[in-house]
């Protein structure tokens, strides 16, 4: 009876340990997905001030905008609306 229990014990461990190394590989990827990803926008950029034009563009790309502040965006850069 209690190599059972012993052996249930462990086997929970063993799946909360593989579980855990899931979720911290996931992280790590994605971390690392990012950072690399900046670098190659640093790469990639003629320089620095174009690297920064583009992270702007990008925060503001994340958030949601009304119609009313696209317009407005498109006028200030010289699209026609």
């Amino acid at each position: 009876m209690e190599l059972l229990v012993s052996i249930i014990a462990m086997v929970i461990v063993l799946v909360g340990v593989i579980i855990y190394q899931g979720f911290f590989i996931r992280n790590l990827t994605k971390f690392y997905e990012e950072r690399e990803k900046d670098l190659m926008d640093r790469v990639m950029s003629r320089n620095y001030e174009s690297f920064v034009q583009a992270g702007v563009i990008r925060e503001e790309l994340k958030k949601s905008l009304t119609a009313e502040e696209i317009a407005e965006m498109q006028q200030e850069r010289g699209i026609p609306v």
